[in-house]
């Protein structure tokens, strides 16, 4: 195990430090950091999150019924930021070593950022 905060997720700003993102089940999804000081991710049980990158506070939770155990990209499309999460039992997971999976076929679940 490597020291301090080297265990977070690549993406996850240091000062943060592993506790500060809290998790209901193993973290297995990608993780993305935007300029206006937004983390996504979500978690083999379902939920993909919105963290302030600041404070790690969650700031907006949707159970996607199923897995993240794919990535998360933003883009920008018409002058509205988007992000896209991949979702669904791909089968690559061992649901006996993590009984949290859930779902079933792979998804991509969009999401539209409001404007400030």
């Amino acid at each position: 195990m490597l020291p301090g905060n080297a265990n977070l997720p690549i993406g996850v700003p240091r000062h943060l430090g592993a506790a500060s993102i809290p998790r209901s089940a193993p973290l297995d999804a990608g993780v993305a950091l935007t300029a206006s000081n937004l983390i996504f991710t979500g978690e083999v049980g379902g939920y993909f999150d919105a963290h302030d990158a600041q404070s790690g506070k969650v700031l907006y939770r949707f159970n996607l019924a199923a897995s993240m155990q794919g990535g998360v990209i933003t883009y920008s499309a018409h002058s509205v930021q988007h992000v896209a999460v991949v979702s669904g039992d791909g089968g690559v997971m061992n649901k006996k070593s993590i009984p949290e999976i859930s779902g079933g076929n792979p998804t991509i679940t969009v999401f539209a950022i409001p404007p400030e």
